[in-house]
């Protein structure tokens, strides 16, 4: 009869060892995912202040009023939001559902 201890803990070693070597390849995938956020969410802040750094220079080559730049600055960033936003939605879905199939 085999000795139950002994198999217990070359399974629990076998299993600590499994574990501690998953642990850091889920904490760097977390720290890319971060990064990859971070980057992102610099970006939308570079691309909202550009419009606006831009704006006098803007204004004066087309020749509008402020109000006009203020709509052309409005709808240009809503609708950017609009059309890209239901593309990457429906994509991000797919993407999901191949991850869960039960969605």
């Amino acid at each position: 009869m085999p000795d139950n201890n002994v198999a217990a803990d070359e399974a629990g070693s076998l299993g600590g060892a499994a574990a501690s070597s998953e642990t850091p390849s889920a904490e760097v995938g977390d720290w890319l995912v971060l990064a990859l956020l971070t980057a992102a969410l610099a970006f939308s802040y570079i691309d909202r202040y550009a419009f606006a750094l831009l704006m006098e220079p803007i204004k004066h080559a087309l020749k509008v009023s402020d109000a006009q730049l203020g709509l052309i600055n409005g709808v240009a960033f809503g609708l950017c939001f609009t059309v890209m936003g239901i593309p990457l939605g429906r994509r991000r879905r797919a993407f999901a559902c191949q991850l869960q199939p039960d969605l």
